[in-house]
């Protein structure tokens, strides 16, 4: 079996996809952030792709998304990344 490396453009795409889920999940960056004991600003920067994603970062981000309740995983359904917020109707 071939093994996808941290430093792979499509690995990091992936990685990228996962903490945006596991944010609509955690409802918002901050929380997110403080979920994975790291600085929001830190968070942005890999969610951006500025910063490569570690693997530990996204393993955490893995845990958040397994872990997650039906309510979290209904909240996400509504998520909006640009504020932050979940959905309004």
């Amino acid at each position: 079996m071939r093994s996808v490396g941290n430093g792979s453009v499509q690995s990091q795409a992936s990685y990228r996809r996962s903490l945006r889920y596991a944010e609509a999940i955690a409802g918002g960056v901050e929380p997110l952030a403080s979920r994975l004991h790291v600085s929001p600003v830190k968070l942005l920067s890999w969610s951006a792709g500025w910063e490569k994603i570690p693997d530990s970062a996204f393993l955490a981000a893995v845990d958040v998304i397994c872990g997650a309740s039906e309510d979290e995983l209904n909240r996400a359904r509504g998520y909006h990344p640009s504020d932050g917020q979940p959905g309004r109707e």
